[in-house]
C-alpha cells in the first residue's frame, strides 16, 4: 500500500528554509520526498510504501525545518 502525506507550514523565510530542505528531496522506489514553497507556505509531500519509514521521514523533516527556521531567523 502506498502512503502519502502532505505537510504544509508557513514561514516568513520560506525560500531560504526550502533551500535548506532541498537536500532531503529524494525519488526512490520505496520513498519520495518533494519540498517546495509558494509565498510564505512550505509544502512537503512524502510518499512511502512503509508507514514506519513515512513516520520516521516526517519526524526528520520536521526537526530539520525547525533547525533551518532557527538558523535563518538568527542569521
Amino acid at each position: 500500500m502506498r502512503h502519502v502525506v502532505k505537510l504544509k507550514t508557513s514561514s516568513r523565510n520560506s525560500r531560504e528554509v526550502c533551500r535548506s530542505l532541498d537536500v532531503d528531496n529524494v525519488s526512490l522506489k520505496e520513498l519520495s520526498v518533494e519540498t517546495g514553497h509558494d509565498g510564505n507556505t512550505i509544502t512537503t509531500i512524502v510518499r512511502s510504501n512503509s508507514i514506519k519509514t513515512m513516520l520516521n521521514t516526517i519526524d526528520d523533516l520536521i526537526r530539520c525545518q525547525i533547525a533551518a527556521e532557527s538558523v535563518v531567523k538568527d542569521g
